[in-house]
């Protein structure tokens, strides 16, 4: 079993061009799901706890709210 395992999850939002959503969380965690076959794909530990996420309309970007007031920017396609 895998998924967030500590506080709440926070944030979800799918990728507007792949079959993949995101979600953060209080467990500091980015994870990336496969919409097919509803499997965990990565899992990354963030800096910081996370609130809220959104990936912009070109997909290239992702951005995270963080708990402390950060905003963290990433790349989606980093996450492969």
């Amino acid at each position: 079993m895998t998924g967030h395992f500590q506080g709440d999850l926070k944030g979800l939002c799918c990728h507007p061009s792949f079959q993949y959503f995101y979600t953060v969380g209080e467990d500091s965690l980015l994870n990336k799901w496969d919409l097919v076959t509803r499997k965990l794909v990565k899992s990354v530990k963030l800096e910081y706890q996370s609130k809220t996420l959104d990936i912009s309309n070109d997909g290239h970007y992702m951005a995270i709210g963080c708990h402390n007031g950060n905003t963290l920017i990433l790349e989606p396609v980093n996450l492969s």
